[in-house]
């Protein structure tokens, strides 16, 4: 099955996503199955923001829709605004298209990001703001609470859309996915809808905020932290980059002490704390594996290398070489017990179907956003929860399965 709702506890719905249908090298047009498939998802989408009494704030990384989707999610957001709804579009904007070696260098999902929204068309009551890095904005830059982000290593790359904010009726909608056609067809991806959390929104609202008002992502994610409840389930909220190397270590520290199960799902997975976690743990648990995308983790490889090969006489870059030499070491052990999807490469003309997902599952606990488990992740603006109940960590594990059967190959992709 290539569309899933069966993950459900009070307050918390799960949507996973994986590809139907095949693609290949240089197409860039959907058949008729997948746009039928990113119409279902948009269904989704179209519910949530039309349920809005008071506000829709959405920050999106890659926003690209076509067909019924397009018409069904930019209908709702129009709708809503001409019904005097305030309705936010904060969206990255990058001054040049990245090539896919800086994407895998970003730790972020490679995108289409120089386009703005896509050509979609807004009612003039839709706000607008595009969100950028340090360096494009050097008349915007305040100085920088804590360590500075070393340019580029830092996009918006959140995907959330917050709902009435703060109010008892407070939503969030999050995940691995963007709004593209792509994330909601051809890539295997997971969608959360969160209800009746206006604790958990006002965490939210914070982050958005600060980046709407700063046009940028320093600064942002330093205080939204926080252990709120949702129905009566436990969830952790964490942003980056205010709290990127805290995510890091945080993930890592749940990973270490996994009793039972360790399932990862993650594009790629290049964060050295977060690969010795599951090294340690993966023999120490009743159930280890997981899924990678190949092509995306075989550019990271691949830049490990590179790093180990050029190292110079002096200390920093020695450092840096014995530390790639020590993820590659640690990663191709982790290989050896994990599949891979053999996606297709990125280019800007053609259809991404790559395993977007950003998630793993530890005993009972959930942990999933946009934050790629890669060191660079820490300085994107970036959205993760830590979410503990059973029941969602078996679906999630259920879905894990599925990718697992639908993507046999293991090892190293190189």
């Amino acid at each position: 099955m290539a569309l899933t709702k069966n993950a459900s506890v009070p307050g918390i719905d799960v949507l996973f996503i994986t590809q139907v249908g095949t693609v290949s090298a240089g197409n860039s047009t959907f058949s008729a199955q997948q746009l039928n498939q990113a119409s279902k998802v948009a269904d989704s989408y179209e519910s949530f923001i039309s349920a809005a009494k008071s506000s829709i704030h959405m920050a999106i990384y890659d926003f690209r829709l076509q067909g019924d989707a397009a018409t069904k999610v930019i209908g709702a957001l129009n709708s809503a605004a001409d019904a005097g709804i305030d309705v936010r579009i904060a969206y990255y904007e990058a001054p040049k298209q990245p090539t896919p070696d800086a994407f895998a260098m970003l730790g972020s999902d490679p995108a289409v990001v120089n386009d703005g929204l896509g050509g979609a068309k807004f009612h003039k009551a839709v706000s607008i703001r595009p969100v950028k890095s340090n360096e494009e904005n050097p008349n915007l830059v305040p100085p920088v609470v804590g360590e500075a982000i070393e340019p580029p290593h830092n996009l918006m790359h959140s995907k959330y859309i917050i709902r009435d904010g703060q109010s008892a009726d407070a939503a969030i909608l999050m995940g691995s996915a963007n709004s593209t056609t792509d994330a909601w067809s051809v890539q295997d991806n997971n969608v959360v809808i969160l209800t009746g959390c206006q604790e958990l929104s006002s965490y939210y609202g914070n982050d958005f905020n600060e980046m709407w008002q700063s046009g940028q992502i320093s600064n942002t994610g330093n205080f939204d932290t926080a252990d709120v409840s949702v129905g009566d389930t436990e969830v952790r909220v964490m942003f980056s980059p205010g709290r990127g190397r805290q995510i890091g270590t945080e993930i890592a520290s749940v990973i270490d002490g996994a009793q039972n199960r360790l399932l990862v799902a993650s594009m790629v997975i290049s964060s050295g704390p977060i690969m010795g976690a599951m090294v340690d743990r993966m023999h120490r648990v009743d159930t280890f594996g997981g899924i990678f995308d190949g092509p995306e983790m075989r550019m990271v490889i691949s830049q490990w290398g590179r790093s180990s090969a050029n190292a110079a006489t002096n200390s920093t870059s020695n450092k840096r070489s014995a530390a790639s030499a020590s993820k590659a070491k640690e990663f191709a052990e982790l290989a050896r017990f994990m599949h891979f999807k053999k996606s297709l490469p990125f280019t800007t003309k053609g259809i991404h179907n790559l395993m977007h997902n950003k998630f793993a599952v530890v005993d009972d606990t959930v942990i999933t956003g946009s934050f790629n488990f890669s060191t660079n992740a820490q300085s994107n603006a970036e959205n993760v929860l830590f979410i503990t109940s059973k029941d969602l960590a078996d679906a999630y594990a259920q879905y894990v399965k599925l990718l697992i059967s639908n993507y046999p190959d293991t090892g190293s992709p190189e």
